[in-house]
């Protein structure tokens, strides 16, 4: 497991990775908008400091792009 995101009451503060690899089907890294668009944070002294008073580690899994 590993650092994910980091979170306050009004959600996502930041993150660090994404839970899912997604590939588009052509080997390229699919990243959803919704986190391109939070800052990037590398640990619980980054979010606390952006803020969030929750975090979370997940494993990452590799998975196709919905068509």
């Amino acid at each position: 497991m590993q650092f994910e995101a980091a979170w306050s009451a009004s959600g996502a503060t930041c993150v660090a990775r994404t839970r899912y690899d997604i590939d588009d089907g052509s080997g390229q890294r699919l990243v959803p908008s919704c986190f391109a668009a939070l800052p990037t944070c590398g640990g619980l002294d980054d979010a606390a400091a952006g803020g969030a008073v929750l975090a979370n580690k997940s494993s990452v899994t590799s998975i196709a792009a919905c068509e």
